[in-house]
């Protein structure tokens, strides 16, 4: 429920786009979820437990290699023999686009030392080169969307103040009453808050050594927006709610 498959799907359809389908693209998903024309995709059926869909998984990800793509696309890790193939997938050359559940873009590699890959190969950005770690919040209809200073009356004076010192006032918006645009919902779908971080060498040198504060103060050194601080931009835009932002993002 947070648009990884989304973004993947729309990931991998810029590739294709921009490489006028040169590359060789393959998917291992559990279903497909998303049409993603000019890749193989390819899915995985027939698994009535959760170990036989893992096995099953194994099987397809070692054949999509045995066929040589230049990229290749797992829907999900979740377990250790599959996180050891992804690894192994980057090791050997491929391009290799994944997903886990975590709770920051840097807990990613967190998870994947839980799932049993060694801090070796977490820490090499020749092997793990980028980092997303994304939310999707409900964006507020532009035709009934209210202004908060004029509905200030309705919440708790310390959410007030609490907002005041990150947020512009005058230009945040809450949830209206709905009206026809929005069939009397107060939004119009939803819009992503994420965190983007590309890996270096100095990152993974703090990554490694287990200074998570040293890593966090070296990515935002490096422009790096948190989630919260897309949030608080999409707020001050007046396209998400301050509340229900919060609710999603701390």
């Amino acid at each position: 429920g947070s648009g990884k498959s989304t973004t993947l799907q729309r990931v991998l359809g810029s590739i294709i786009h921009e490489t006028q389908g040169r590359k060789h693209i393959i998917t291992v998903e559990d279903p497909p979820e998303y049409p993603i024309p000019g890749a193989v995709q390819t899915p995985v059926a027939n698994a009535d437990t959760e170990d036989a869909r893992s096995k099953e998984f194994q099987k397809a990800i070692k054949a999509a290699m045995r066929l040589d793509p230049d990229i290749i696309m797992l829907s999900e890790v979740r377990d250790n023999p599959t996180a050891r193939l992804v690894v192994q997938a980057a090791m050997t050359g491929h391009q290799v686009w994944t997903t886990v559940h975590a709770n920051s873009a840097l807990a990613i590699i967190d998870r994947l030392r839980d799932l049993g890959v060694h801090a070796d190969l977490l820490t090499d950005p020749t092997v793990i080169g980028g980092l997303i770690c994304q939310r999707l919040v409900k964006q507020l209809c532009p035709h009934c969307k209210e202004p908060l200073t004029e509905n200030l009356g309705r919440y708790d004076e310390r959410d007030i103040k609490r907002f005041m010192h990150v947020l512009h006032m005058d230009r945040v918006f809450i949830q209206g009453d709905g009206c026809d645009q929005c069939r009397g919902s107060g939004t119009v779908g939803r819009t992503v808050v994420a965190e983007t971080v590309m890996t270096d060498n100095e990152l993974m040198k703090y990554v490694k050594n287990g200074d998570r504060l040293a890593a966090l103060g070296y990515i935002r050194q490096q422009g790096v927006m948190s989630m919260l601080e897309h949030a608080i931009k999409k707020i001050n835009l007046g396209i998400v709610d301050p509340f229900q932002a919060e609710d999603i993002v701390g």
